[in-house]
């Protein structure tokens, strides 16, 4: 039985708590892996039947215990950290803004992107090289200009080499220009590097982001494709994609679950699959696709 099943056959608060704390504790090996269709279960029951979440929101504040577990991560991601990471930009507290980095699920850091962007440039925390390592991951075109100011302002930093590296992997002409700038300045510790970089640039396409309009999207390396493995195992026989020629080409960042799949023995042939990580066949009518896409349709959806 379904945990979402199993939850709505249970009728008193007591029961759902008990059914929960054991689901969570059982799920906790899972994480980060938060694709899980488990974990998937789980949000949306804590996010739909609110009073347990508040009874459960109430215990997790009243331990005050540091989010390392799974459950906790996400309860601290949503619930908390907002509020905290808020009153510590507000307070310029360092130690508030520490126990934030370390508490939020990594999922949720692309919902943090401007703040993260505008802490780049305070000059009060030490927390530089968490930022720029995050802006490099999620590779977002709105992260070009405060990585440039940062750069130009901290020309000598050994912080330099992340932020090249971060710019390259947002791969976007713009970011390509900021870097042509930066060789501009004679005193810049990272030089080399960036004449690397732009040397390589094309060698390197599969590194970063697909387009400047397509935030949030990747390549898919054939090298390392979990993401075609896994629409394989999903597709069962009667769902309209079973038994075709596919690869994953483009894959989302990692809020969402998207897939973009190339038919291999047609042209310009495309699919959009939700897959949902469950890691075994689904029912006929998932994963949820949308197929018949053509490569412009992708650009322009």
């Amino acid at each position: 039985m379904s945990v979402t099943k199993k939850y709505n056959t249970l009728k008193t608060n007591i029961e759902k708590q008990q059914f929960m704390r054991e689901v969570l504790e059982s799920c906790d090996d899972m994480f980060p892996h938060t694709h899980s269709k488990e974990w998937n279960e789980i949000e949306k029951i804590l996010m739909d039947d609110k009073e347990i979440h508040r009874i459960m929101l109430e215990n997790y504040t009243k331990t005050n215990d540091f989010p390392l577990s799974g459950y906790l991560r996400w309860i601290y991601s949503v619930n908390v950290a907002p509020e905290k990471l808020a009153k510590a930009i507000g307070t310029k507290d360092k130690k508030l803004l520490d126990e934030v980095f370390y508490g939020l699920e990594e999922k949720y850091f692309p919902h943090y992107l401007e703040t993260m962007d505008a802490l780049l440039l305070e000059d009060w925390h030490s927390f530089y090289y968490d930022i720029i390592l995050e802006l490099q991951r999620m590779k977002s075109p709105k992260s070009i200009e405060p990585l440039y100011q940062f750069l130009c302002k901290n020309r000598e930093n050994d912080l330099g080499n992340r932020v090249v590296w971060a710019l390259a992997d947002i791969g976007t002409s713009r970011a390509k220009k900021k870097l042509e700038m930066l060789l501009e300045y004679d005193d810049i510790k990272a030089k080399e590097l960036i004449k690397k970089r732009l040397k390589l640039w094309e060698c390197e396409r599969d590194r970063k982001a697909m387009n400047p309009l397509m935030e949030g999207w990747y390549l898919t390396d054939e090298e390392d494709d979990p993401y075609t493995k896994e629409l394989y195992i999903e597709l069962s026989e009667g769902h309209e994609l079973y038994g075709q020629h596919l690869r994953v080409i483009a894959h989302q960042d990692r809020v969402h679950d998207d897939v973009l799949c190339k038919h291999l023995e047609q042209e310009d042939y495309y699919s959009m699959v939700h897959l949902t990580w469950s890691q075994r066949a689904e029912l006929e009518a998932y994963p949820t696709h949308d197929t018949g896409l053509t490569w412009e349709d992708f650009l322009n959806n």
